[in-house]
């Protein structure tokens, strides 16, 4: 219940925050992206380790009911 409190208050302030970039932060973000989480085989790898732990984590949950 925690973590989907957590998620709706993190969407409502990335409502609340979005600003329109320029195209140069476009730019600087995307980079920013590409050297935190690579491309293809280390983003899936990534994003294939996150969701293994969003289920894990979400699995304890129902367990503890």
């Amino acid at each position: 219940m925690k973590l989907l409190v957590v998620g709706l208050a993190l969407f409502v302030v990335s409502l609340c925050a979005g600003e329109e970039c320029t195209q140069l932060e476009m730019i600087k973000v995307k980079h920013q992206w590409y050297e935190a989480y690579g491309t293809g085989h280390e983003r899936l790898v990534l994003g294939l380790k996150l969701w293994n732990k969003c289920v894990a984590s979400l699995s304890s949950v129902f367990s503890e009911l």
